[in-house]
């Protein structure tokens, strides 16, 4: 994880993440689309979902890896930019 073993912080600093997607359509205009999800850096590993940064990185007072698959996609960087990406596209096609 990201704190080396024994580490702890008392003033968890705010930690952002942010995902972009993109595509250009037949006329080649591009379109980019971006999610961003802010939360901190606990001082340990919480949960039992132990990809990446999920044990670590808090939001709402629960680790990601305690989040249920359901709780993370809404809340995700990855879910909002696809959830943009998505409803742009049913516009278009």
């Amino acid at each position: 994880y990201v704190l080396p073993e024994g580490a702890s912080h008392s003033n968890p600093e705010t930690f952002t993440v942010e995902s972009e997607f993109s595509f250009s359509d037949a006329t080649k205009e591009s379109y980019i689309f971006e999610g961003r999800m802010t939360g901190h850096i606990a001082n340990e590993a919480r949960g039992t979902h132990l990809f990446g940064y999920d044990p670590i990185f808090m939001v709402g007072g629960k680790s990601f890896g305690e989040a249920t698959a359901e709780e993370k996609d809404s809340l995700s960087h990855r879910g909002k930019a696809f959830r943009k990406l998505a409803q742009e596209l049913e516009k278009i096609i």
